[in-house]
């Protein structure tokens, strides 16, 4: 097949999963009915992109125990992302940009507890938790994927100032990249590096907020999230299991300006 036919048919395949995204926000209600109906309610997080579908999934997810449908539990403040705080200087500020119940966080801030220590999460339900789990951090909710909160402020007016380490865990797979559902994601190479561009905007956000480090969890090593930490330049820091980006903000605390907005 000549160069110009590939074009050609990538750009049907395109079409196609276009046409196919949106018949399955149509859908989606009915099957995530079906899917908690089933017992199989972690399916939802192939579709979920709003605050209001991930508080239905963490409501409904409480069914399966105190530690939710993902089993939170303390085992979470032996992961690699404490670990690795753990064993580096003292910071003055950290913020867990995915911090869903609030278990690292809290973790974090037993052993500095003179820092300021600031998490978020989609879900206005697990920021709560995290409120009540750790009353002296900050918790926001706040957008990840779009970096901003549901009402549209963007991450300096929600969180000013810069920080240390900023830590992303377990999350990169439930964000709609370029527009891509995660589900289209999964299935669709093609999607995944046409995605690129807005990942690399997103990170160039995350490092300007950063300081020291930007720590990422290895993700239970699922195979996209890893592709997308190399691709946009992460180091994995085997000692911890985590991957690591270096912070553009600049030593006294202030943000570059140019990919902060």
């Amino acid at each position: 097949m000549t160069g110009a036919g590939r074009k050609v048919q990538l750009l049907l395949l395109v079409m196609a999963l276009v046409f196919a995204a949106t018949q399955l926000s149509d859908i989606a209600p009915k099957l995530l009915r079906q899917s908690h109906e089933r017992g199989h309610i972690w399916t939802a997080h192939l579709a979920a992109q709003s605050p209001e579908l991930w508080d239905w999934i963490h409501q409904n997810g409480e069914e399966f125990g105190s530690g939710g449908i993902w089993r939170y539990n303390d085992g979470l403040k032996g992961t690699g992302v404490v670990r690795y705080v753990n064993h580096q200087p003292k910071y003055d500020r950290l913020a867990d940009m995915s911090c869903s119940v609030g278990i690292i966080l809290s973790a974090l801030r037993e052993g500095n507890p003179a820092a300021e220590h600031v998490g978020s999460d989609i879900s206005r339900l697990m920021v709560n938790k995290t409120r009540s789990r750790c009353p002296q951090c900050r918790a926001e909710q706040f957008d990840l994927g779009s970096f901003k909160r549901p009402a549209g402020e963007r991450v300096d007016y929600v969180f000013p100032g810069t920080f240390d380490y900023v830590l992303v865990s377990d999350v990169l797979i439930y964000i709609a990249w370029g527009g891509w559902p995660p589900l289209l994601l999964r299935i669709c190479p093609p999607c995944r590096q046409m995605a690129l561009s807005d990942q690399r905007v997103w990170m160039e956000r995350v490092k300007a907020i950063t300081r020291r480090k930007v720590v990422f969890s290895d993700h239970q090593n699922n195979a996209i999230a890893i592709e997308m930490l190399k691709a946009l330049g992460a180091v994995y820091d085997a000692r911890y299991g985590v991957y690591l980006i270096e912070g553009t903000a600049g030593a006294d605390g202030s943000r570059n300006q140019s990919t902060a907005s």
